[in-house]
């Protein structure tokens, strides 16, 4: 902040810079935060369930992923969805 402030030798411009980069910091820090503390706390309720509908935890190289492989949307010549 006082870079900022500094740089533009003590004039307006200085601190509202200072306090975009400010906003930004803070947005990027609340992002990484919230991604760690989803990922690490997952409920014991949502394990339990996994476990005993033995859902498997992660799809090996994207096999098995999609069944069908057209998935595209079909429109004929008057707009309606076949």
């Amino acid at each position: 902040i006082f870079f900022f402030i500094t740089f533009f030798h003590e004039t307006w411009i200085g601190v509202e810079i200072a306090a975009i980069f400010l906003i930004f910091t803070s947005q990027a820090w609340n992002l990484a935060f919230a991604t760690y503390e989803s990922v690490s706390a997952i409920p014991i309720e949502l394990e339990e369930a996994s476990g005993a509908l033995r859902l498997k935890g992660v799809v090996s190289n994207g096999q098995d992923l999609v069944d069908q492989e057209d998935i595209r949307v079909h429109v004929r010549g008057d707009g309606k969805i076949q």
